[in-house]
C-alpha cells in the first residue's frame, strides 16, 4: 500500500543487512587486531570491491535503460538525461547508483567507457555528451535479460514520495496497437523477443522494420530514403503493391502502414487498479477504441454533464 519497506526488503527478496552481534549488541571484534599495514591493505580490497561493485551496477543500469526505455526516435539523447531520467529510474529497488562514487568520477568518463564497450555512440561536447546511436545488434545488448519493472526503484517508491512525473501516470492510457503473430519471422530474423501482450504499437513496429533494414542493407542505393523489401518482408505486406515490383521501393512509413493494414487491430488499455503489478492493470481488447462523448446540458434547470460510450 505504499508504505516504506524494513531494510533488506527488496522486492520479493529478503537479503541480510548486518553481520552477527554478540550477546551485548556489538559486533564481535577479532582476538588478534592486524598490523596496520595489513589493515591498510584490507580497507584497500573493500574499496576495490565497491568499485567494481558500482561500476557493475552502472553498467547494468545503462544496459536495462537501453533494452527497455530507451527508443531510437529518443535519439540524439542528452547524457545527463539518460542518467537522471532512465538510468537512476530503472535500477533495481535497494541498489545505490551514483557515477561520483565510481572510479569514473564523471559522467562523460563513465559514458565513454559505455562507448568503449561499443554500445553506443557519442557525440561529445564541452557541457554534455549526446548520445547519437544505440548498437542494438551488440551481443551485450541482445542477451541482456531485463529485470521486471516491479522491482525497479521507480516502481518500489513510495507514493507519498513520488514526483509529479510519477502521479501523472495514474491516470487511465488508450492507444491503437497491433497483434504480432504474423510478425513472427521478422523477430526472429531480429532475435527479438515478442511482447507479453503480442501487440505492437506503430513505433514499435517502425523502429522493428527500420533495424531489419539497417541490418540487411535493403534501403535503395540511388535513394537513401526508400527500402527495397526482400522476401520476408514481401510475405508480410497486405498486399503486392505496384511499390515493390516496380522496383521504387517503400518509404520507411509506406511500409509500416503496409504491415500494419495486414495485422488484426486492437487498443491496450492501462488503468489504475490497486494490487496489481506496479499499481496499473493493462489489457488488450480487439477492434478500435470506443468513442466516448462528453457534453453539457441541462435537466430540471439543472447543469449537467452527459457521457455517451463509457462503460460502466
Amino acid at each position: 500500500m505504499g508504505s516504506p519497506r524494513p531494510a533488506g526488503f527488496v522486492g520479493d527478496q529478503i537479503h541480510a543487512t548486518e553481520g552477527p552481534e554478540d550477546e551485548e549488541g556489538e559486533k564481535t571484534p577479532d582476538k588478534g587486531s592486524p598490523p596496520e599495514a595489513e589493515k591498510a591493505t584490507e580497507e584497500d580490497g573493500k574499496d576495490e570491491e565497491t568499485d567494481a561493485d558500482m561500476v557493475e551496477k552502472l553498467e547494468a543500469c545503462l544496459l536495462q535503460a537501453l533494452k527497455t526505455r530507451i527508443k531510437d526516435r529518443d535519439l540524439p539523447l542528452a547524457g545527463n538525461t539518460l542518467y537522471a531520467q532512465h538510468m537512476r529510474p530503472c535500477r533495481r529497488a535497494g541498489w545505490n547508483v551514483d557515477v561520483k562514487v565510481a572510479p569514473f568520477k564523471k559522467l562523460s568518463a563513465f559514458l565513454s567507457h559505455a562507448e568503449e564497450q561499443g554500445w553506443l555512440a557519442l557525440k561529445k561536447s564541452s557541457a554534455d555528451p549526446i548520445v547519437t546511436r544505440i548498437f542494438r545488434d551488440h551481443p551485450d545488448l541482445i542477451q541482456w535479460k531485463p529485470w521486471p519493472k516491479e522491482v525497479t526503484a521507480e516502481a518500489e517508491e513510495p507514493k507519498g514520495t513520488q514526483e509529479p512525473s510519477s502521479l501523472a501516470s495514474a491516470s487511465i492510457k488508450i492507444e491503437v496497437v497491433w497483434r504480432i503473430g504474423k510478425l513472427k519471422p521478422l523477430l526472429e530474423a531480429l532475435k527479438l523477443e515478442g511482447p507479453a501482450d503480442g501487440c505492437w504499437t506503430k513505433e514499435d513496429c517502425t523502429e522493428a522494420l527500420k533495424s531489419y533494414a539497417d541490418s540487411n542493407t535493403l534501403w535503395l542505393k540511388n535513394n537513401r530514403k526508400r527500402i527495397g523489401p526482400d522476401s520476408l518482408l514481401c510475405s508480410l505486406l497486405d498486399s503486392e503493391p505496384q511499390a515493390s515490383s516496380s522496383g521504387s521501393g517503400f518509404s520507411l512509413e509506406g511500409l509500416v502502414d503496409h504491415v500494419v493494414r495486414s495485422l488484426p487491430l486492437c487498443h491496450r488499455v492501462t488503468a489504475p487498479q490497486g494490487g496489481a503489478a506496479g499499481g496499473v492493470k493493462c489489457y488488450v481488447r480487439p477492434g478500435k477504441p470506443p468513442v466516448v462523448q462528453v457534453r453539457t446540458d441541462t435537466r430540471r434547470g439543472h447543469h449537467v454533464t452527459l457521457i455517451h460510450g463509457l462503460e460502466a
